[in-house]
């Protein structure tokens, strides 16, 4: 029956993988409870947001673009041309980004979060935006 059936196996593998990423999102989010304390939660609760913003900033959307215009090439060559130019669009956007974050933490903490202690956590959580780059959506 799976094999007559493209769409109901495509369902099936998705329904897992999502599920599989939820349960060891959840185990993470018990580690990380564990690791860090109920205080240092609060604080990456505050931050994550911010992150998340300049995340979609930098790489939002370039999948679902490069996922229509490799479906609408004609060659492996066009192919492989929107891949690198998706690649170096969204890491030049990811870096500018990170530079934006990085200068600017203390107004986003001090104006958006409103937490001064949130600064230093948002400088280092700025150089993981070029590498959310290289992570499935």
């Amino acid at each position: 029956m799976l094999n007559k059936n493209p769409i109901i196996k495509g369902t099936i593998i998705l329904t897992i993988a999502s599920l599989l990423s939820r349960i060891i999102g959840f185990l993470y989010r018990i580690f990380l409870s564990n690791l860090i304390g109920a205080k240092g939660m609060g604080v990456f609760q505050l931050i994550f947001p911010v992150l998340v913003f300049c995340i979609a900033l930098s790489c939002g959307g370039v999948q679902i673009a490069v996922s229509r215009f490799v479906a609408e090439s004609k060659s492996r060559k066009e192919c492989f041309l929107v891949l690198i130019s998706s690649i170096i669009m969204s890491l030049s956007l990811s870096f500018i980004t990170l530079g934006v974050l990085y200068f600017c933490a203390e107004p986003v903490s001090l104006f958006i979060i409103k937490n001064k202690s949130c600064t230093e956590l948002l400088k280092y959580a700025s150089f993981t935006i070029p590498l959310a780059l290289f992570t499935p959506a």
